[in-house]
């Protein structure tokens, strides 16, 4: 009895530990979809720039054949070309800072559902110790009372069996068998 008490004690306090390491895991989970929410965010902001800049591209690209169907002077479409080289360079970087953006969007994003995937995994866990913490209380009282039952039987047994020893003392006493 005492041992399933031990028993049942240990396995509250593991149930515990269990329920405050899915608080954590849940409190990580939520951090990381704030990351993912802000990564997005950013990823969103350096498209609209990429937009921007391809469409500054495009406007530049557009003056320059113009200027060359024009037969515009050689420096202002050198200067066109200068403009435009660096616009696609700021397109390129702000690109290349828009995929690192998205990566680490990804791998928080994955993160974010295995740490989903433990804490569900503890939950059942706990889930099942409950359980079973039931069982081992239930079998616990049908002991208790198949205990009692036998006490009564035990005791009703050697009220019964007194006289017959009396008896029995009594004939060996006097030399009696049987």
């Amino acid at each position: 009895k005492l041992q399933l008490i031990s028993t049942i004690q240990k396995r509250e306090a593991s149930r515990k530990e269990k329920i405050e390491s899915r608080d954590i895991l849940n409190n990580a989970t939520n951090a990381l979809f704030q990351k993912v929410k802000e990564l997005k965010e950013d990823r969103d902001k350096h498209n609209k720039t990429v937009k921007i800049l391809k469409s500054k591209r495009s406007s530049i690209s557009e003056q320059v054949s113009q200027m060359k169907s024009d037969n515009a002077a050689g420096n202002g479409i050198k200067e066109l070309e200068k403009e435009a080289l660096a616009v696609h360079r700021q397109v390129r970087q702000t690109a290349s800072e828009s995929q690192k953006a998205h990566q680490q969007m990804l791998t928080h994003v994955r993160e974010a559902r295995a740490k989903r995937e433990m804490a569900d995994a503890l939950h059942k866990e706990i889930i099942g110790l409950g359980n079973e913490i039931k069982e081992i209380r239930r079998r616990i009282k049908e002991i208790s009372i198949m205990i009692k039952d036998l006490k009564k039987e035990i005791a009703a047994a050697n009220r019964s069996m007194e006289p017959s020893l009396d008896e029995a003392i009594a004939k060996i006493m006097n030399g009696e068998q049987d």
